[in-house]
């Protein structure tokens, strides 16, 4: 991710409290920040509860989903709706996550005895370890639903609309909480979209500024004029000032991108003149060039 786009996701998370930043260099192995942070947190309490024999702790978050939409480069300028399909986890209409067929239930585990552990002795200490029976559970289920195969949760195709914030850069990610994976004892994960904008011809970003390149005449660079040039607002008139050489630039305040943290500000657009030189004359024209070259001549003298 270049210097603009941690910069457009830094002032997005800021003002949307979405995103999937951090530095944990664990982050990839444990599906991001959060999992890692809680992967690490049910570690320690597995490690507890070997050696305390309390029952586990069924209680997890889902699995977040990443999923990616490409919008248009003024889509991300004016901002735009969009709908999101993906596959999810969901609970189960059937057993409504009970895994169970309707009109059964869970049973008390009889290896474990309920309590989700099994304990061996070795020599002065007692190991507690998760009941192979049950899963740690402390239940099985008998007659398992055939809707979901005992899972509480089938895989099903889902759809969100997706509010995409004016000024977006390419490489922001929106999170929409809630709406990853489910979890049957704990919160269903996040989903993150990762937004890609298609480049314009004409148009340049640069954070929130926008680049651009016009042409203007060696008439119009030497004497001066008024040129029309698109915005992304629109068409509007600009000086040439007399005597722009190649290359110079013109600042347009507040023509640039919608800023994310305030209401009706912008970046600027910033307007470089390229002198184009004909490449044919008409016969008018020669004459005017080499009147001109006379005119120079005498003046050099």
């Amino acid at each position: 991710m270049s210097a603009d786009q941690q910069n457009q996701q830094q002032e997005f998370n800021r003002q949307y409290g979405g995103g999937m930043g951090g530095g944990n260099p664990f982050e990839n192995m444990f599906n991001g920040k959060q999992n890692y942070e809680e992967d690490v947190k049910g570690f320690w309490e597995d490690l507890e509860d070997m050696f305390s024999g309390a029952k586990k702790s069924d209680s997890k978050r889902g699995k977040d989903i990443s999923t990616q939409i490409e919008i248009s480069f003024m889509e991300a300028i004016d901002g735009c709706q969009k709908t999101v399909v993906y596959e999810r986890n969901s609970v189960c209409s059937t057993c409504n996550g009970s895994k169970a067929k309707p009109g059964t239930g869970q049973t008390k585990c009889s290896t474990c005895s309920g309590s989700g552990k099994v304990f061996y002795r070795q020599g002065f200490m007692t190991i507690g370890m998760e009941c192979n029976g049950c899963n740690g559970s402390g239940n099985v289920i008998k007659n398992p639903c055939t809707s979901c195969n005992g899972k509480g949760f089938n895989n099903n195709k889902a759809s969100e609309e997706i509010n995409v914030p004016k000024g977006v850069n390419d490489g922001v990610k929106l999170r929409v909480a809630k709406k990853g994976h489910y979890s049957q004892n704990g919160q269903s994960g996040d989903l993150f979209i990762n937004v890609k904008v298609r480049s314009h011809p004409y148009f340049k970003r640069e954070e929130f500024d926008i680049h651009t390149e016009n042409p203007i005449t060696i008439s119009q660079a030497v004497l001066g004029a008024k040129i029309k040039i698109k915005t992304l607002t629109g068409e509007t008139l600009i000086t040439v000032d007399s005597g722009t050489k190649d290359g110079d630039t013109k600042k347009l305040l507040n023509y640039g991108v919608p800023k994310l943290n305030s209401n009706n500000q912008r970046g600027h657009h910033y307007v470089k003149f390229k002198i184009v030189i004909p490449n044919k004359l008409n016969d008018k024209q020669k004459a005017l060039f080499e009147e001109l070259s006379k005119l120079e001549e005498n003046v050099n003298k």
